[in-house]
């Protein structure tokens, strides 16, 4: 089975709880307290929507809705990473970041996320840097456009700097299509850049040393 997997997040959500992670790190290590330190409201998720492709199959997950048990679903994915399914993602430092945060919100251990659960997972950003190290951006609409002849709006077109939250309001079926875009790409590109790896001897290269 071929996972394709995407997070739909605001850049907010980075840039939030990278600060958080430093002020973690200062207190840990110097022992005091933060001025930065302030109690924040927990948000139901910062997750907006959930997309996959899965047996040729495309779906998106809308967590706001009722039936979406956002625990449950991280329960799903922590089986498919340790039963070691072949997953395909665009961007696997901010798939784990994302799983992270999700784990500790509901108190699971992090290990199904080491380096050792990652064998069958893989980096499509990673994969297109080393084939062509020269190109400025490794969004899904340039390998797209590279490996599976398709051309694709990318992000930054579809977004026009407004939010994901904006966008879908504007209109739900523009937003849900966008958001399949990563995981269509990402596991239907996928074979066609591991060919590519193999084509140029790099395969070892990023197996070794550019995976997290």
């Amino acid at each position: 089975m071929e996972i394709g997997l995407h997070f739909v997040v605001e850049d907010s959500f980075f840039q939030q709880y990278f600060l958080d992670d430093v002020v973690s790190s200062f207190v840990e290590q110097s022992g005091q307290l933060s001025l930065f330190e302030v109690e924040k409201p927990m948000q139901r998720t910062f997750v907006k929507g959930v997309a996959l492709s899965v047996n040729q199959q495309n779906y998106y997950l809308d967590v706001e809705k009722e039936w979406f048990d956002e625990k449950q679903f991280i329960e799903q994915v922590r089986r498919w990473f340790i039963e070691n399914k072949n997953i395909a993602v665009l961007d696997l430092k901010r798939c784990l970041y994302i799983l992270k945060k999700l784990s500790q919100r509901y108190e699971i251990s992090l290990e199904w996320l080491s380096s050792k659960q990652m064998s069958n997972v893989f980096d499509l950003s990673v994969a297109a840097y080393l084939v062509n190290p020269l190109q400025e951006e490794y969004g899904y609409d340039y390998i797209a456009r590279e490996y599976l002849d398709l051309q694709l709006p990318s992000e930054k077109e579809y977004l026009e700097k407004k939010s994901w939250k904006d966008k879908k309001e504007q209109g739900e079926t523009e937003f849900v299509t966008v958001c399949c875009y990563h995981s269509y790409v990402a596991v239907h590109a996928a074979c066609e850049l591991k060919k590519k790896l193999e084509h140029t001897q790099q395969m070892k290269l990023y197996k070794k040393v550019e995976l997290p």
